[in-house]
């Protein structure tokens, strides 16, 4: 991975399933590369204050094993400012939404990748959903 950022998306409540957000991937703010990120992110948060973060991502960097995939605190992807940095409990833990703490994706040779981690960002149901 080329440590760039390229893709970026605004999770809004499916109404479909309780505790879930979901969201259509698109082009990072100013992003002006050659790739172009599509798919899909759904996270639902779960009782016992972890959330499981599921993807289907295609245009990507192919074969890229273990690029961070992350929720921002912002609430907008039309500026970068507003994309804001990670959203994470910094009063209950560290910042989990990093490489090494699992916060990652993998694509195959065509950029493509489907599978889903867990991760606790320090907040329970209520304040994340």
């Amino acid at each position: 991975s080329t440590g760039a950022v390229w893709a970026c998306t605004t999770l809004m409540p499916n109404s479909m399933e309780p505790n879930t957000m979901s969201a259509s991937i698109g082009l990072y703010p100013n992003y002006q590369g050659e790739l172009r990120p599509s798919g899909t992110v759904t996270v639902t948060f779960n009782y016992d204050d972890t959330l499981k973060l599921e993807y289907n991502i295609h245009g990507l960097e192919g074969n890229c094993d273990g690029c961070g995939i992350h929720i921002h605190a912002g609430i907008s992807c039309e500026t970068h400012e507003q994309v804001l940095g990670h959203g994470w409990n910094a009063g209950f833990v560290r910042d989990l939404w990093k490489s090494q703490y699992g916060a990652v994706y993998s694509t195959d040779a065509y950029g493509s990748g489907n599978s889903h981690f867990y991760l606790y960002n320090g907040w329970n149901v209520g304040i994340n959903y």
